[in-house]
């Protein structure tokens, strides 16, 4: 058998190896709570920011409907998991008057945010 093809398969077993090791090795335990936490102030300026995020975007995203403004930010929670994800119930007006929508937001690790979901309540 030549240096080369002994070298390959010193690493192929290597890397089986390591794989197997790594298969059986646990995940590293989190002291990262696994439930929504409360906000404690809901008219603290992030909390704020994020929900005017949350209807700036909906706004880009949909051009052709009435624009929406923030009213209130009536209840929020926070998750936090590689990165931070935050649930609102907000209130924001058109020009047909206030209604009641559910926001997710979620700010990766880097500090940006990108909304993932935004939804009318109070419609039938």
């Amino acid at each position: 058998m030549s240096s080369s093809n002994l070298l390959f398969a010193a690493a192929a077993l290597l890397a089986i190896f390591l794989l197997s090791a790594a298969e059986a090795t646990p995940p590293p335990q989190s002291n990262i709570p696994v439930s929504w936490l409360p906000f404690k102030n809901l008219k603290a300026p992030k909390v704020t920011a994020i929900a005017q995020f949350a209807v700036k975007e909906y706004n880009k995203f949909y051009p052709d409907r009435p624009p929406l403004t923030l009213v209130s930010v009536d209840s929020g929670e926070y998750l936090k998991a590689d990165g931070t994800n935050y649930h609102l119930y907000i209130t924001a007006a058109d020009r047909y008057g206030p209604g009641k929508y559910q926001t997710f937001v979620f700010e990766y690790p880097t500090g940006i945010w990108d909304l993932t979901s935004f939804v009318r309540m109070d419609r039938d």
